[in-house]
């Protein structure tokens, strides 16, 4: 959620807390993604158009106003900026009384993809990768809860590539950043225990094993390469239905793409699941569209019945040839690659 200004996503926020929501997450404008303060003669046409404006610690207050920043989960969709809005964020939480130690929640800071896919970075690749490196580590020593990464294959996706180079293409930008962790001497053990994914979910009958594909690469490569434990070796991804496969042209037909979408995503065994509203091909949901949208998570959880028992997928012949092919895919493009 973000809604133009921090008042007016505070007021979101506090609504969706007294729905019993637990977690939060916030979008950024375009001109807070990029460093431009709102009244930059860059920035103004795009102030408050796709995310909340956020241009100093007391916009960040303001957005958490009366929220207790020991109680929730947040999630920042920011990059380039990561840093910045995380030590606003740590600032508003110690004007609160909680201390850093206590936050909870995840920043995507994934810079890479933004050169691969959104054009949305400020500096040159290796300053940002320091910068990166650098939020690793002062999360690791000062706000040991915190999630620092969040690799995002989906606006790869967005961006037009298929499910095999999505696959490849994250993959790949995970491997750069342990990487770089390593030779920096810290610990990649510790710092894997707060490493998330991102992937888009489309119609294409590959999406289904996206997930499983991933996993098996990347379990493989931290034991052998970095000689990882089991637990650093799990992939926990977060999967959302693609927002290009959306139609605004009889859009009530969504509804249908997003639940055919979170059926993949069952079968794949996602960690989480973003299911979206059958109207944001063409604008930001309204309440009634989200409800729907959470209706068809709760259809499927409740009442489906794949949630309750083994997946019935696992083991078929089909489930199992589509990951071993999609599998030989993605590692041929990371030959090509390297």
């Amino acid at each position: 959620a973000g809604f133009g200004t921090a008042e007016e996503s505070n007021q979101k926020f506090r609504y969706l807390l007294e729905q019993g929501q637990t977690g939060l997450s916030v979008a950024f404008d375009l001109p807070s993604q990029l460093g431009y303060d709102s009244d930059d003669q860059m920035a103004i046409a795009e102030v408050g158009q796709v995310g909340v404006a956020i241009d100093s610690l007391y916009d960040m207050e303001t957005l958490f106003a009366e929220i207790p920043l020991d109680k929730v989960s947040t999630s920042m969709t920011i990059n380039a900026p990561a840093a910045v809005m995380l030590a606003m964020y740590v600032a508003a939480g110690e004007k609160q009384g909680v201390s850093p130690e206590k936050l909870r929640g995840t920043v995507q800071n994934d810079v890479l993809k933004e050169y691969i896919a959104r054009g949305n970075y400020i500096f040159p690749p290796r300053p940002s990768m320091r910068i990166t490196t650098d939020l690793f580590a002062y999360c690791r020593d000062t706000i040991p809860k915190w999630n620092t990464i969040s690799i995002s294959g989906y606006h790869i996706d967005e961006a037009g590539a298929n499910p095999i180079s999505q696959a490849a293409l994250t993959l790949s930008n995970g491997l750069t950043y342990v990487e770089l962790f390593s030779t920096r001497g810290l610990d990649v053990d510790k710092f894997l225990r707060n490493f998330s994914w991102f992937f888009s979910n489309g119609m294409d009958p590959e999406y289904a094993v996206i997930g499983r594909v991933c996993r098996r690469i990347w379990a493989i490569a931290m034991r052998d390469l970095y000689g990882v434990g089991e637990r650093g070796q799990k992939l926990k991804y977060h999967i959302q239905g693609s927002g290009r496969s959306l139609h605004s042209q009889e859009f009530t037909w969504n509804d249908y793409r997003t639940t055919l979408q979170a059926l993949y995503a069952l079968a794949d065994n996602a960690n989480s699941l973003h299911t979206n509203s059958r109207d944001e091909a063409f604008g930001t949901p309204t309440e009634d569209t989200v409800r729907d949208a959470v209706a068809i998570q709760l259809i499927l959880s409740k009442e489906y019945g794949w949630l309750q028992n083994e997946n019935p997928l696992q083991g078929s012949y089909i489930a199992e040839w589509l990951t071993d092919n999609v599998e030989e895919q993605v590692l041929r493009i990371f030959e090509e690659m390297h």
